[in-house]
């Protein structure tokens, strides 16, 4: 709509947009609620279309990133995000890392501890089934990871604890929760609906 030479945009289409000036394409996503645009033989027009179209890419690849879904987030799924995050790195490092050592045990025990948290804090979390996902009594597929959790913790410990020729054996159980309770299950968690989603995304 126009008034007195004044383009209006509604904000709703403020991102993405295009506006014909003459011969030129004007992209703009300011969420002004008016622009004013030059005349089609301004001599500036190019400059301020590569000025748009600059401002146009940065507002639209920049995430909307907030730490308030997360604090307005259920005491269990602050539990599991801080868990998730502390295992990701340590099992990273673990990983990676030599084996055996005293650091490697010692970060052994904070992962385990930290997934341990982990696991638990994720039977009291449905984000996905509220969201309209098929359930069973509000737990849904990613609760596969649940069970996944509460089988590998015991039995890498079991591992360690016997001790013997079969020690080694524990990291099978380990690395397969890394793989599956972090990796695997952390792409799920930018699901829409999720919180972490939202953190990220904005929602």
């Amino acid at each position: 709509m126009s008034d007195g030479g004044t383009i209006k945009i509604s904000p709703t289409h403020a991102v993405g947009g295009v506006i014909f000036i003459g011969p030129a394409l004007f992209p703009f996503s300011f969420f002004n609620s008016s622009f004013v645009p030059p005349p089609p033989d301004s001599p500036h027009l190019d400059k301020i279309t590569l000025q748009c179209k600059v401002i146009c890419v940065q507002q639209y690849l920049e995430p909307s990133m907030s730490l308030q879904p997360l604090l307005d987030a259920s005491l269990a799924i602050q539990l599991h995000i801080a868990g998730a995050l502390i295992g990701f790195v340590l099992g990273s490092i673990l990983l990676l890392g030599p084996k055996g050592t005293l650091p490697h045990r010692t970060m052994g025990i904070i992962w385990v501890l930290a997934m341990s948290v982990t696991i638990i804090s994720s039977i009291f979390i449905h984000e996905i089934a509220q969201a309209g996902a098929p359930n069973i009594m509000g737990f849904s597929f990613i609760h596969i990871f649940t069970l996944m959790g509460i089988y590998s913790i015991p039995a890498g410990l079991l591992r360690l604890l016997r001790g013997g020729p079969k020690l080694k054996r524990h990291g099978r159980h380990f690395r397969g929760l890394f793989i599956g309770g972090i990796l695997i299950a952390g792409v799920l968690a930018f699901l829409p609906g999720r919180t972490m989603h939202a953190i990220i995304f904005g929602g």
